[in-house]
């Protein structure tokens, strides 16, 4: 369950030049809930993922906002 935006989100998104959309993800690393903008999914782009970078650990995550999937990576550091 997604909760409402924070003030600094909503702010961003109010000056934001193309359509952002607010997003929710668990990191994968260290296990915080992360809220950031993405940019809105069009029908063509169901399947495409886009590059965040977690406010915690700051590592860089690929989210698939149109189902909510974050690639991961294994335990040799390989993608996927």
């Amino acid at each position: 369950m997604l909760n409402k935006p924070s003030k600094q989100v909503r702010e961003r998104l109010q000056h934001a030049d193309t359509t952002m959309l607010p997003f929710s993800y668990r990191c994968p690393d260290c296990g915080w809930d992360i809220e950031t903008l993405v940019r809105a999914v069009t029908s063509d782009e169901q399947d495409a993922y886009q590059s965040t970078v977690c406010l915690n650990c700051q590592q860089l995550h690929s989210i698939n906002p149109a189902n909510g999937e974050i690639l991961v990576e294994d335990g040799l550091g390989d993608p996927w």
